[in-house]
């Protein structure tokens, strides 16, 4: 699963949940090679062959194990006031959640 979005924003934290609620992974835009949020959660399979060929469409994804094949991913964005209202909607309206590229005949 590849979770994605961009936009004008000051500050955005993320973090991946297995399907217990239990946090596996989390981050913040100060870790972030680019402005927006660009994550994979790799199942054992897919983590295994991204290692072996990796795709540059990934070169700036943070890529984050998961054993669980379902979870959910939770995103935090600061609206300082109400200035802001606009760009975190663009934000939120640029998010997207798809399969990873060339690892959709594995799980995950």
């Amino acid at each position: 699963m590849r979770f994605s979005g961009s936009g004008l924003i000051d500050f955005w934290a993320v973090s991946v949940l297995d399907s217990f609620g239990v946090s596996i992974f989390s981050a913040n835009n100060r870790i972030s090679p680019t402005p927006g949020v660009d994550l994979a959660v790799l199942s054992a399979p897919q983590l295994r062959s991204f290692r072996q060929s990796p795709d540059e469409r990934l070169a700036n994804t943070i890529v984050v194990p998961s054993y669980d094949l379902t979870g959910f991913v939770v995103v935090r964005l600061f609206e300082p006031d109400g200035s802001w209202t606009a760009l975190v909607d663009n934000f939120i309206s640029a998010t997207s959640c798809e399969p990873v590229p060339n690892f959709g005949d594995l799980a995950g």
